[in-house]
This record gives structure tokens, sequence and C-alpha cells, in this order.
């Protein structure tokens, strides 16, 4: 029997409820969902690493962040201590974009219109979306 950890029960039931709610565009025979994340910290990562894993390439997850790298607070306490060393604060996000299913999109969120269901970008790019995260 599989054990689950309270932060993997969350995000496999973030998972089945994005993918739930966002089944109508399969059900009309349209293009996969796609569900947008805005944030590439700790909880964005997460929440697109799931998504995308999870929906077995039933959706399309873009995940929106204007860094390259992600610096962790986790562990920073061993750093602090000598006992760990910076760059392993320090995250890029290739193992996430390699994810099938999961785009990473390097730019500023400058405005969100629910009623378009869209997002536009610093870059002027306007991106639609079924399911929004923020």
């Amino acid at each position: 029997m599989r054990s689950f950890s309270r932060r993997s029960l969350i995000g496999h039931a973030a998972a089945a409820a994005v993918v739930a709610g966002a089944a109508s565009p399969m059900l009309n025979g349209t293009a996969r969902p796609r569900v947008v994340v805005v944030g590439g910290g700790a909880g964005g990562a997460s929440v697109a690493h799931h998504l995308a894993r999870d929906a077995g390439n039933a959706l399309d997850v873009v995940l929106i962040e204007p860094s390259r790298t992600y610096h962790t607070c986790f562990f920073s306490n061993l750093y602090l201590g000598g006992l760990f060393d910076r760059a392993g604060l320090i995250h890029g996000y290739d193992r996430l974009a390699a994810l099938p299913g999961l785009q990473i999109v390097h730019d500023w969120v400058s405005s969100i219109d629910p009623d378009t269901r869209s997002v536009r970008l610093g870059s002027d790019v306007q991106l639609r979306y079924d399911r929004l995260v923020l």
C-alpha cells in the first residue's frame, strides 16, 4: 500500500479538481484545456508540476515566471550554519520544462481579464486559459 503525505494528497486533489473542472473543452472535441499558473515559487512550481504529471497529458499547463532561477528558503538554515553550499539553494526550471504538457514562460503578467479568460504578459502577448492559478 502506498502512503500519502499531506503535500502529495493536496497536489493530487488540486490536479483532480482542475481536470474535472476543465473537462468541458474535451467533451466537445476542442483542444486540451489550458491551465495558466502565475508564479514559479515553491507553490506555483509545485502546482504546475503536479498538474502536468497527474493529468496524463490531458492538460496544457503554462507556468509564468519572470526569473530563470528560483532561490529556495528550504535548507537555508543549513547554508547559514555553513553545512550547505549556496548553490544548492538555487534551482532552475529545466526539470519542470521537460515534463510533457508543461510550458514555462519567462515573462511578467501585466493584466488578467477574467471576462475573456486571458492573461496579458509584459511582452504584450495574450494567453487564454480555461483555469487560472494565482
